[in-house]
């Protein structure tokens, strides 16, 4: 494996790639596009100097878009420390998790930090500091973000991040098999605070499947669930929550 380029990344550079930066990697950054992968990487190439290391599909396919050791200005006063991810979302990352295949695909870009980059185990204890984030981490604005009231990664994915991305890497690195899951009820009780409908299996009342207008596929993807639950009146989602304590 290479220092430079991750394995199995399709190789997609910016005309800001190759120069001979050189950069010691001390940190990782994980970002949210607020839209498409392709999207993404057309307005790096053609409508600002602004660029990320790796592009994340929600299929987990990855573009690298610079080489790690090359500056990549998604960062503010990190860039020229920090390994920038940024993954694709449905424009609403504050409620539209990271799909399973992301989760993988970001510990596994972590796994490969820490080895070839020495990037610690740990999240960075202040900006400056080596270890993993993301980009509100520090406050909004802040030494990583100049922009007002940002929540990049998005609420849902920052949860995901303490969750499951940073102790997937640690268990990884220690060659520990941890699974990629959550309490479903946890996340339903998080998700109804922002309006989020809970759609329940009418034969036996048990979780089915959450919907949001855009999320529904990409929450059952990490959750393992049906993603076409069946629709139910107010009164059954009232009768699951008496009965069952789901929401």
């Amino acid at each position: 494996m290479s220092k430079e380029r991750l394995p199995g990344a399709e190789w997609r550079p910016l005309p800001e790639a190759g120069a001979p930066d050189g950069y010691n990697k001390t940190q990782v950054i994980y970002h949210s596009i607020v839209g498409t992968a392709e999207g993404a990487y057309g307005y790096f190439l053609n409508h600002t100097s602004l660029e990320s290391t790796f592009i994340v599909k929600l299929t987990g396919n990855t573009i690298q878009c610079m080489n790690a050791t090359d500056r990549a200005d998604a960062n503010s006063t990190a860039n020229y420390r920090a390994i920038s991810v940024e993954t694709e979302d449905n424009g609403h990352p504050d409620t539209f998790p990271w799909t399973l295949p992301q989760c993988k695909e970001l510990i596994r870009i972590g796994v490969w930090a820490h080895e070839y980059h020495g990037v610690p185990l740990r999240s960075c204890r202040r900006h400056d500091d080596p270890g993993f984030g993301y980009h509100s981490m520090f406050g909004a604005p802040s030494p990583w973000t100049p922009v007002r009231g940002k929540t990049c990664p998005g609420i849902i994915r920052i949860k995901q991040y303490n969750e499951i991305i940073l102790p997937g890497i640690i268990a990884a690195v220690n060659g520990e098999e941890k699974e990629i899951d959550v309490n479903p009820r946890d996340w339903l009780q998080f998700l109804y605070s922002d309006k989020v409908v809970f759609l329940c299996n009418l034969a036996n009342m048990t979780k089915e499947g959450i919907e949001t207008a855009e999320a529904r596929e990409g929450i059952a993807a990490v959750w393992k669930l049906n993603p076409v639950p069946q629709r139910v009146h107010k009164d059954v989602l009232d009768q699951f929550r008496t009965t069952v304590g789901g929401v």
